[in-house]
């Protein structure tokens, strides 16, 4: 039986470059399926500890955790805003981490990051390879990617030759972890 992979795109913004970045990379599994979502459906309400206790979880979280439990792993494209998370992200985060300390459940997870200039949004990508391991991820690897209009081509993919075989790489070292789960 195939194994079930997660792609996540961190913003909700409809036309996101690690959008692209995420689809590319789950083009590269070799025999894993995947699904991927963006964070439009989990914008919601602001976590506080006052919100939470008043109104409870919001549904949107509760159905993320959820359906985290039916993945095998992850692969997640980080949008960087202000050399970090997305807001939308990291309220997801918190909020779920609220049901279950460990996020990403002790899943595999393959860390991306991309942005138009020259730092592919490696500040972020840092923050979560340091991070997500306390919120219960397996760390495989991480990959940023510089210079994306450059670097990409839609229909193409990656087109600098150095960092295509990188992300292969980085997706085959993923999906082996997988395996093993």
């Amino acid at each position: 039986m195939a194994k079930r992979i997660l792609a996540i795109e961190t913003t909700n913004h409809k036309s996101s470059i690690n959008k692209q970045l995420v689809d590319f990379a789950t083009s590269l599994l070799d025999g894993s399926e995947s699904d991927r979502i963006d964070m439009i459906p989990y914008d919601m309400v602001l976590f506080s500890s006052d919100k939470h206790r008043d109104d409870g979880v919001p549904g949107q979280a509760v159905k993320f955790r959820e359906m985290l439990g039916v993945y095998d792993g992850c692969i997640i494209s980080l949008a960087e805003h202000n050399g970090s998370y997305t807001a939308v992200f990291k309220n997801l985060m918190d909020w779920v981490s609220v049901l279950e300390g460990k996020v990403w459940q002790q899943k595999p997870v393959l860390l991306l990051s991309t942005s138009p200039g020259k730092r592919g949004g490696a500040t972020v990508l840092g923050v979560a390879e340091n991070y997500f391991p306390h919120m219960g991820a397996q760390v495989t690897g991480g990959f940023s990617l510089p210079f994306f209009h450059d670097a990409f081509e839609e229909g193409q993919g990656i087109i600098d030759q150095k960092k295509l075989a990188e992300l292969t790489e980085k997706v085959a070292e993923f999906e082996a972890a997988v395996l093993s789960f």
